[in-house]
């Protein structure tokens, strides 16, 4: 197993050459329980299945992301209202959504996060004309199914509903979604069991239709039959090193995410991405063998069985995000919405798909 020590910079980066360690008792005994780790991630993902095909009414949701139930209404002014916050103690949970038209592209990031003090909700919304970061108050955060509510806005399953003035920003708008492409079980695999991760990742769409429209600062956005990508995050940091990106395109759709994963004072650097092409999903993932070969100028070559993954990043420029560290929001990353990147992907030798776009949401943060 190849690993990375782990001693910190000054700016908080992993720093350390890549060595060789001998098989310990743990790694051992890893594989002894690899398969009761698959049985657990399978059991865990077909009852998120069942829980997901439950009636709408059952979970509390709507038929439009702007008609809220009176029991839901209730609720969320009884959360917003409450001084004390019932969540959880020390960490960060949120949502990435990205809208993706042939002219433009928004995501929007709602989340909250627990460190500290006192709990902080956040939403940042992006587009090719800016980055905006709304904070509130951790009591205006609620989940409820599969939903998130930040005061008046709405995000979930059904789509988005944006009601948002602050000194340098007036949002307002209502998307719809529909058609969703889930993934067959938790990106994670068997590490959905393991205990003290940093960050866990999940996708709840690799692509889904999107209609309506958002104005902001007095511009519309329209988005019609447009593609639509969500995933989320929960743990106490982002990576501190990594590489993510995304893009939907007319046949599929693909995320791909590489990153330093401690583990106590030792570190490995762990894949997972999926591609939804035609119909089928293809995996790549550490638990599932993925090596990789190449990732260094802000390119990366994947491996796993017969099937070969290569991406590249060929502007760097980006807008600055805020993501969590040890569960605040205090850490810039760079994130390009539409960047040019390019992609190609073999299976058996066979190419099913290369090529280079200008939709491509990439972030790379290796040095």
């Amino acid at each position: 197993m190849v690993v990375r020590d782990r001693t910190r910079n000054a700016a908080g980066r992993v720093s350390g050459a890549r060595v060789r360690i001998p098989p310990t008792p743990f790694m051992w005994l890893h594989q002894k329980m690899k398969p009761l780790l698959y049985l657990c991630a399978g059991l865990h993902n077909v009852f998120s299945c069942l829980r997901r095909t439950q009636p709408a009414r059952e979970q509390g949701a709507a038929s439009l992301p702007y008609s809220i139930g009176l029991r839901d209404k209730e609720l969320i002014m009884k959360r917003i209202g409450k001084k004390e916050w019932d969540g959880p103690k020390k960490g960060f949970y949120g949502w990435y959504f990205k809208c993706q038209s042939e002219e433009d592209t928004i995501v929007f990031i709602a989340s909250v996060t627990v460190g500290n003090g006192e709990p902080k909700a956040n939403l940042q919304i992006a587009n090719k004309d800016g980055v905006w970061n709304v904070e509130f108050p951790g009591n205006c955060f609620m989940r409820k199914g599969g939903n998130i509510f930040l005061s008046d806005n709405h995000f979930g399953k059904n789509g988005i509903v944006l009601d948002v003035t602050t000194a340098d920003l007036r949002a307002k708008g209502k998307l719809y979604f529909k058609d969703f492409t889930p993934i067959e079980y938790d990106v994670m695999g068997p590490f959905v069991m393991v205990p003290f991760l940093e960050c866990r990742h999940s996708i709840m769409s690799m692509k889904h239709k999107v209609n309506g429209n958002i104005t902001i600062n007095g511009k519309k956005y329209e988005f019609n039959d447009a593609f639509g990508y969500w995933e989320g995050d929960r743990g106490i940091s982002f990576p501190s090193e990594y590489l993510w990106t995304q893009t939907a395109f007319d046949d599929g759709s693909l995320m791909l995410s590489v990153a330093e994963i401690p583990m106590g004072n030792k570190c490995f650097t762990g894949v997972i991405g999926i591609i939804s092409y035609r119909g089928k999903e293809y995996r790549l993932a550490t638990y599932k063998g993925a090596k990789i070969q190449y990732l260094k100028n802000r390119r990366i070559r994947i491996t796993q069985d017969d099937m070969i993954f290569e991406a590249r990043l060929y502007n760097q420029e980006g807008y600055s995000f805020t993501v969590p560290e040890d569960a605040e929001m205090k850490r810039t990353i760079h994130e390009n919405l539409t960047s040019t990147a390019a992609f190609r992907f073999r299976v058996e030798g066979e190419t099913l798909f290369a090529f280079k776009t200008d939709k491509a949401s990439f972030e790379y943060e290796y040095k």
